[in-house]
């Protein structure tokens, strides 16, 4: 291996490994603004099955007046 060879490796290891992290604080961000999104929608999902709870009881109800009716 040639001189100039060894300095162009050398000088790859420190750009290699602000690479590395970069990426993992990068990925680090995108972790904290899905845990902030997945909060976000878990409590729309929860409001939701109140709902679906809710309709399904008057449903239910709505059923049986017109079993009631016959």
């Amino acid at each position: 291996m040639t001189d100039g060879m060894g300095y162009f490796l050398a000088a790859c290891v420190p750009v290699v490994a602000s690479g590395i992290g970069y990426l993992i604080k990068t990925m680090s961000t995108f972790r904290k603004e899905n845990r902030a999104d997945h909060n976000v929608v878990m409590a729309a999902v929860l409001d939701l099955k109140k709902d679906v709870k809710k309709v399904g009881k008057k449903l239910e109800t709505h059923i049986d007046w017109h079993d009631d009716e016959k």
